[in-house]
């Protein structure tokens, strides 16, 4: 797809217009990450090559900001034990005074929805078969990952820097607040 710079510029504008920044103290080095896919190991050896994480897949970054853009499932084999592991991450960032932002990108919604047109076989026998996938995506049945995924932004703004999955349209452009809202619900 050709994406002009001009279309960047303004869709740039256009979201830091409308969103509300995150206010830190003072400037942190900021990470970005998206579409891991339930790929476990290329998510860890990213992770790892940028120095987020030691060999053993822990958290090692010290005073930063790591925003991971959505797009966590699907696709891939490692669907749960992904999840799993950025979660163990989000938790462990605080204790080197790091963050771990993970936004709701447009396969989490899918999933929260039912839609499963791009989950994989593999990713299914990760979670132990279909009817336990079902239920950890299920926010009738408050499954564990509906839980959890429900509560993440789709944007977040960070010291004049916008953060999404794929952009946002001209229909949806609105304050970062009132996105996530809508989003959450």
């Amino acid at each position: 797809m050709n994406v002009s710079k001009k279309s960047i510029v303004c869709l740039y504008w256009l979201l830091a217009f409308c969103c509300s920044p995150i206010a830190m103290a003072e400037p942190q080095p900021i990470y970005a990450v998206g579409d891991l896919h339930a790929d476990l190991s290329s998510a860890q050896k990213t992770f790892q090559m940028a120095g987020i994480v030691d060999h053993s897949g822990h958290w090692m970054l010290t005073d930063s900001i790591v925003v991971q853009t959505g797009d966590l499932t699907d696709r891939g084999p490692d669907g749960e034990p992904l999840l799993q592991w950025m979660r163990q991450l989000e938790a462990e960032a605080t204790h080197f005074n790091s963050q771990f932002i993970i936004l709701m990108g447009n396969h989490e919604a899918m999933n929260l929805q039912g839609d499963w047109r791009y989950v994989s076989k593999a990713d299914v026998v990760s979670f132990g078969g279909l009817e336990p996938r079902k239920q950890a995506f299920s926010l009738a049945q408050k499954g564990e990952w509906a839980k959890w995924l429900i509560e993440k932004q789709a944007v977040v703004q960070i010291d004049g820097t916008v953060f999404v999955h794929g952009g946002v349209s001209k229909a949806y452009a609105r304050p970062a607040d009132i996105l996530n809202k809508e989003v959450q619900m």
